[in-house]
């Protein structure tokens, strides 16, 4: 898939070396930010190479930024967080609920920290990533599958997560994966910390700001952390977690990994 001109973020899973030496296949997964601003050039682009586009963001993120490709066979709606957990951000609103998360235990370090372990512990996100599992599973024709939240940071980097999980990949190279978020546009984070911090004269908020736009291993710590309270390890939320099989992780292997 060649690279999406009007899109911020939309990165290969691909590419990744397992514990076993294979490699996970390119242009077949991607993950990405939501498609708000796509030009109608990459709209058709990927509308004729869809098998599944995934919209992991919440209700009320939905109905007020609608998904392009929303009326499309191919479009699945798996809301990951509920309106309260993760609320729809507009100019009217975003100072309030930036404050809001300030003012919690640990500042916005601390309320993202704990929206990891609550991905891994809710029933409800658990299910929706099991769906996408059963998505990937049961595909039965080509194209490729992409799966967003907004910013293609949290909700999607524990799609992610899971899935190089079952695919076999070393936790360690997971999370530099995850912290390869960082490389995509820096010069847009920084002037978005500059504007806040002049706005609202305060480097405090300014860097909180920059605290939830970014991706920090003490994030995906926390999410792992989670997975052995819960489940004994990596291995127990996959199987016990998300309710995947011996069957379905070799044909997940099969399906999406080169041998070496």
């Amino acid at each position: 898939m060649e690279k999406l001109k009007s899109l911020s973020y939309f990165r290969d899973l691909g590419g990744i070396t397992t514990k076993d030496g294979n490699i996970v296949k390119k242009d077949v997964i991607f993950r990405c930010c939501d498609f708000t601003k796509i030009s109608r050039e990459d709209e058709e682009l990927l509308r004729n190479n869809f098998y599944a586009c995934i919209d992991l963001r919440a209700e009320d993120e939905v109905i007020m930024k609608p998904e392009c490709f929303k009326d499309d066979s191919f479009y699945h709606h798996f809301p990951m967080l509920t309106n309260e957990e993760n609320p729809a951000v507009t100019k009217e609103t975003r100072t309030a609920i930036l404050k809001r998360r300030m003012s919690e235990p640990g500042g916005m370090k601390g309320h993202i920290t704990q929206l990891y372990r609550r991905i891994v512990n809710s029933e409800r996100s658990r299910k929706y990533i099991k769906k996408i599992f059963n998505l990937l599973l049961n595909k039965d024709k080509e194209g490729i599958v992409a799966y967003h939240c907004t910013q293609g940071k949290d909700r999607t980097g524990m799609v992610s997560v899971s899935i190089l999980l079952a695919l076999g990949v070393d936790k360690e190279d997971i999370i530099k994966d995850y912290l390869g978020y960082n490389k995509h546009e820096r010069f847009k984070r920084f002037m978005i910390q500059v504007g806040i911090t002049t706005w609202q004269l305060s480097f405090k908020t300014g860097r909180e700001l920059n605290s939830a736009l970014i991706a920090i291993k003490r994030y995906i710590n926390a999410a792992f952390d989670e997975m052995d309270k819960l489940f004994g390890g990596s291995d127990g939320y996959l199987r016990t977690g998300l309710g995947l099989t011996d069957e379905d992780l070799a044909k997940l292997k099969k399906l999406y990994l080169n041998k070496a």
